[in-house]
């Protein structure tokens, strides 16, 4: 019966231990402290790949610019009060607010009718400095493969309001 218990707490021990390191190295790997290497594929584990995407990787990156007419003539971005430009940013999330505005500029990328941005050109509008006459919302599209952007971007008006 001592044998018995002694090989019990061994083999726990043991499983525990085993547990506890699979858990740390997890985390470090996580963390990014250390190398994870090679996948069994040859493909590095961690690296971008459009094989996340799969089966239909994207073939745009968009984002919006909001567009405010003053009465002195010169336009502003409401996005981020700087002149408005068309360019690709480095990152599309810096051009919105928060998670939310990204999900609900994302819904009305497939359509529906202005019906749905009135309200958006309605918050512009509200939020904008007093001197602003007319706002108006772009979704601009630019083209990409594996190897990043192609072409320029191009610029959709989908609503202009009077403010």
């Amino acid at each position: 019966r001592a044998r018995v218990r002694r090989g019990v707490r061994l083999g726990t021990t043991v499983l525990f231990a085993c547990v506890l390191l699979s858990v740390v190295s997890w985390q470090v790997t996580a963390a990014g402290l250390v190398d994870p290497g090679p996948a069994p594929g040859g493909e590095k584990l961690g690296s971008a790949s459009w094989a996340f995407f799969a089966p239909d990787p994207p073939d745009e990156y968009s984002w919006y610019v909001v567009e405010a007419e003053r009465e002195s003539g010169d336009p502003i971005d409401l996005v981020d009060g700087g002149t408005v430009d068309f360019d690709r940013p480095p990152d599309a999330m810096d051009r919105y607010p928060s998670t939310l505005w990204k999900r609900y500029g994302t819904k009305l990328r497939g359509g529906g009718g202005d019906a749905h941005l009135d309200p958006a050109a309605a918050y512009f509008c509200d939020r904008a400095p007093d001197d602003v006459e007319s706002v108006t919302i772009y979704r601009v599209d630019q083209s990409v493969d594996a190897d990043g952007p192609v072409g320029e971007p191009v610029p959709h008006e989908r609503i202009s309001a009077t403010c």
